[in-house]
């Protein structure tokens, strides 16, 4: 399986002016999370969050 077809559950949580957003790799349980202004574009939420968590598993996999 290439990095980027990788099964990814997200979560949102909005918090007074700021959304936090959470990823997790369902094969691995590899989480991360980040935390942005309330107006920040969906989009640009999932996006960023789905290119942490694959730099976060690259490090994790070059570290093993």
């Amino acid at each position: 399986m290439r990095p980027f077809e990788r099964s990814v559950t997200f979560e949102m949580q909005t918090q007074d002016k700021t959304v936090k957003m959470m990823a997790v790799d369902v094969e691995t349980g590899t989480e991360i999370s980040l935390i942005a202004a309330l107006g920040t574009p969906i989009s640009t939420l999932y996006q960023v969050a789905y290119e942490k968590l694959l730099y976060r598993l690259g490090k994790t996999l070059k570290n093993a």
